[in-house]
């Protein structure tokens, strides 16, 4: 038996060698294979409860009615005839409520640094034009 506890020791030591040059040899060749990109994960989505999807599409389909009426009775029974000024009253206000919820609630905008004065003036004043238009035309519809 104590014959046995050298070879033993030499089985062990080469095993060990062997297992150790396997490890190197391992950690090479995925030291030199090309790294691939960490998994981009989107934020997670916020799950609304079915009570607070209600609240907000009753909240949807209200304001855009609500509105209609209001401007109406400015219009028509207050006598007010100036359908211009209480769409621009209208958009400075909903401008302001944008600003006012960007900048006090943390809403970290995506695509904020790639808005230039050039991308603001070509693509944006157009379609916040033709909206305007849009508004007034249809607030002119209530006087006549």
């Amino acid at each position: 038996p104590s014959g046995r506890w050298p070879d033993m020791a030499r089985r062990n030591s080469q095993t060990s060698a062997l297992e150790e040059g396997e490890r190197l040899q391992a950690a090479s060749a995925s030291a030199l294979r090309p790294s691939s990109p960490a998994p981009v994960t989107p934020p997670a989505k916020r799950d609304y409860s079915l009570l607070e999807k209600a609240v907000l599409f009753t909240i949807f389909m209200l304001s855009g009615p609500l509105l209609i009426m209001s401007n109406k009775y400015i219009l028509r029974d207050l006598d007010f005839r100036f359908p211009l000024t209480l769409t621009l009253i209208t958009l400075v206000f909903c401008s302001v409520a944008c600003w006012a919820y960007v900048h006090f609630t943390g809403v970290e905008l995506k695509h904020a640094n790639s808005i230039t004065q050039s991308f603001f003036l070509r693509r944006l004043c157009p379609i916040g034009a033709l909206s305007a238009g849009t508004i007034v035309l249809g607030m002119a519809s209530y006087l006549y």
